[in-house]
């Protein structure tokens, strides 16, 4: 049961990635930071959100920075204007995602109220917006839950980040950001959501052309049934032209014994 559980996921996480391959133009990826998880009862405030197109690699940038900017609030007045900041910011997400209505968006582990979509919808409804867009269920892939499927267990962001290529200077981890904005640095945040959006793309990109490395083993990914040992040696390249060499061999050695055979009887 567990072996057949693991084939049809599996399966349908290989159909999930063909399907994005050939519909990137209708997918974005999507990450934010805020300032902190750790305060107890209380909605976080968003400090960044980033989405970047798949398709194009172009990126989009909702910030506190931005905002101010466009606000034209200089810097150091950041902190006693933050609401006001925050609100413009949200503003301009929800109004991105109605415009957008085609697109889906891919993230790590934006699933739940302490980090997620519906985070940001409850700090817009705190300011009273009637911009707050709720992203339909349907407009949303969960990356982390996909490889789970794909490789049978889910990965660690940062970790499957630096198993692939070099991690970025930029990149902070959640404590690290929450440093980063008691002390003001909005640009450090907006750089570090950026980053991690576009590291949700590339792990993505090497997923649907079979080259994302991980720790997983080919036991957990494709299980032990008959079904799973055919899909390992299918795609294992060494394993397929192993098999190939061997049935060549084989056809090959049998049309000469029967050559052989036909030619004893003749005489």
């Amino acid at each position: 049961m567990i072996t057949n559980m693991r084939k049809r996921e599996h399966r349908e996480a290989k159909r999930i990635l063909e399907w994005i391959e050939h519909y990137k133009y209708n997918y974005s990826t999507i990450h934010y930071s805020c300032k902190s998880f750790c305060d107890t009862g209380l909605i976080p405030r968003i400090t960044s959100i980033a989405i970047c197109d798949v398709y194009s690699g172009q990126s989009k940038s909702f910030s506190i920075h931005i905002s101010a900017l466009l606000l034209k609030i200089l810097p150091e007045d950041i902190p006693e204007n933050y609401d006001k900041i925050e609100e413009d910011m949200l503003r301009r997400y929800f109004e991105h995602l109605k415009t957008n209505e085609k697109t889906t968006f891919i993230h790590w582990n934006m699933r739940d109220c302490t980090y997620g979509f519906h985070t940001i919808e409850l700090r817009g409804k705190l300011f009273c917006l009637d911009a707050v867009f709720r992203l339909p269920n349907e407009r949303k892939t969960d990356l982390s839950r996909l490889f789970a499927k794909l490789y049978g267990q889910e990965p660690q962001f940062k970790s499957l980040i630096e198993l692939n290529y070099p991690l970025s200077r930029a990149f902070m981890d959640g404590k690290e950001e929450a440093i980063a904005f008691d002390k003001g640095e909005y640009v450090r945040l907006h750089q570090s959501t950026s980053v991690k959006a576009a590291n949700i793309s590339k792990l993505l990109d090497l997923a649907i052309n079979g080259d994302l490395k991980t720790n997983v083993t080919r036991r957990s990914m494709y299980g032990l049934s008959v079904d799973g040992i055919t899909a390992t040696i299918r795609d294992t390249w060494y394993l397929s032209l192993t098999i190939w060499l061997i049935s060549v061999f084989n056809s090959r050695f049998y049309c000469q014994s029967s050559i052989y055979t036909v030619g004893k009887i003749e005489l």
